[in-house]
């Protein structure tokens, strides 16, 4: 079942070069998902009353054109046939007839009251699901061995990047690996493959490290914990605008 709604692009939501930022991107498309689970259930409160959450594990985001100020865009979202621990969400969002963004996740559903990962025959979803977005086939990171990663500063999980649960959004990433690279005036990305390792928490400092562009605009990212665990990796490709 797919789930849609309408919105117009706020202003505040785009870069400098004027285009719709990543992050906000994939804040519109699980805005989507929240949407569908607050109308038809499980809430996101009647998970966390039950000692569950969703965490999401992996992501990739394909951007095909560019959104900007004032546009009027259509999100959609539906839940993927699923199986294991393995719970697939994809999402697309079109301006008029036209496809201009796509994204898969992968979620895991925690019951935290017994410190284990529930399985896809744990949750009773009330509506149907679908088949997920080619990229389901791209979501997995590797760093390649060539692509030396190196500090390039530090990141402080302030108030204004956490959610309820008092860490990091996921959809803040996006912003925080952007500010470490040299500029993206002129340029925007099109392409993001996350994969998040363990929760970022409020107050936590990150270490950030990164690779150099390579030719053809792909940079990899690193964000290390206090404890000098991996909190997030991320592959991201640029081009010119």
């Amino acid at each position: 079942m797919i789930w849609s709604y309408d919105l117009v692009v706020d202003s505040h939501d785009v870069d400098y070069n004027g285009v719709v930022k990543s992050s906000s991107l994939m804040r519109y498309m699980q805005e989507a998902g929240f949407q569908q689970l607050q109308t038809l259930g499980p809430t996101p409160d009647q998970l966390r009353q039950s000692g569950r959450a969703f965490l999401l594990s992996r992501a990739a985001l394909s951007v095909y054109g560019i959104m900007r100020r004032l546009d009027k865009l259509t999100v959609q979202t539906w839940a993927c046939e699923s199986k294991g621990a393995t719970f697939i969400r994809s999402a697309r969002i079109y301006r008029g007839e036209t496809l201009m963004c796509e994204m898969v996740t992968i979620w895991a559903l925690v019951d935290f009251t017994k410190g284990q990962l529930l399985r896809v025959s744990d949750l009773d979803l009330p509506f149907p699901v679908g088949t997920p977005l080619d990229l389901v086939n791209d979501i997995k990171l590797r760093i390649p061995g060539h692509a030396a990663l190196n500090l390039v500063g530090e990141f402080h999980v302030g108030y204004s990047w956490c959610d309820e649960n008092m860490h990091m959004n996921n959809t803040r990433y996006p912003d925080m690996f952007a500010d470490f690279l040299s500029t993206l005036e002129g340029q925007r990305i099109v392409n993001i493959i996350f994969s998040y390792a363990a929760e970022a928490k409020l107050g936590e400092v990150l270490k950030i490290f990164r690779s150099e562009p390579s030719e053809e605009g792909k940079v990899y990212f690193r964000a290390v914990g206090n404890d000098d665990k991996v909190r997030c990796e991320a592959e991201i490709i640029i081009e010119m605008i």
